[in-house]
């Protein structure tokens, strides 16, 4: 599992990264408040996918003697901390970008830019829904590989559906980079409806709208993140074979390693249990 989330982050890590640089240059040509907004979406993204990556490197930890269930919640830890930093930084500033927008929207004109090294002119426009387009592409590619992960672990642990998985997992890092991918690529379509309609009506408040919901969306999706890995850091009793024979040791996932009781424990996502003392 923790070979498949590595990869599943690394790719997100590529995409959002490259991602960034073009939206931050197509705001720089353009002024686009939905541009902006994704900006602040896929930096804050791009070190998000670092802090996932630490999370897994610090659970890979052998145990001690003071840590006899190992570092496995440290992927809950780092997950919490994505979370915070996704409302605090990018669905913070996406949706004030965007409410300022609001305010001070108007008649746009059409800008113009230079192709360097080639000298043509071309409309603004064109290059938010060029940039806008390759976010879609990055962010698909990064999706599908999250999705794959997903899945393989459906297959392996028996789960019916999406729902079930996300209520099940203890794979926090694959859980959190799907539900980012997945944001990411709405984010990215909503900037682009923005971006189309401001240049069909020659009205702002399109796009600037757009920003704000962007910002939403974000915060959104912060809280409820937050939310499965404040459950997954204090644990909840098995659902598992200790109260029915349906599923494996390794599918049980939310029973706190300080219970007193005789019932399974998880030290993370590795699916490595021991029983409580």
């Amino acid at each position: 599992m923790a070979s498949g989330s590595t990869g599943v982050v690394l790719a997100a890590l590529f995409a959002n990264g490259a991602i960034a640089v073009f939206k931050f240059v197509g705001f720089l040509l353009t002024g686009s408040p939905s541009m902006l907004s994704e900006t602040y979406h896929s930096i804050s993204d791009t070190g998000n996918q670092v802090f996932l990556l630490i999370g897994i490197r610090y659970s890979g930890k052998a145990t001690s003697r003071d840590h006899p269930f190992g570092y496995g919640k440290a992927q809950f830890f780092y997950a919490f901390l994505v979370a915070v930093l996704l409302f605090g930084i990018a669905g913070w500033e996406s949706l004030n970008h965007g409410i300022h927008a609001i305010q001070t929207a108007g008649h746009t004109e059409a800008g113009t830019f230079t192709v360097p090294f080639v000298g043509a002119e071309y409309e603004t426009f064109w290059l938010n829904v060029v940039i806008l387009l390759a976010a879609i592409g990055f962010e698909s590619y990064a999706f599908r590989k999250a999705n794959k992960e997903l899945r393989r672990q459906m297959a392996e642990f028996g789960w019916d559906s999406i729902r079930e998985a996300f209520e099940e997992t203890s794979d926090a890092t694959t859980l959190t980079a799907f539900t980012e991918d997945a944001i990411a690529l709405a984010g990215a379509a909503i900037a682009l409806v923005g971006v189309v309609l401001t240049r069909v009506t020659g009205n702002g408040i399109y796009d600037a709208v757009t920003a704000a919901i962007i910002g939403l969306l974000l915060m959104g999706f912060a809280l409820a993140l937050a939310w499965e890995n404040k459950r997954l850091l204090l644990g909840r009793a098995s659902r598992g074979p200790s109260n029915a024979n349906s599923r494996p040791p390794s599918a049980i996932i939310r029973t706190s390693c300080t219970s007193t009781r005789s019932a399974p424990c998880s030290s993370g996502p590795s699916g490595r249990w021991s029983p409580p003392r």
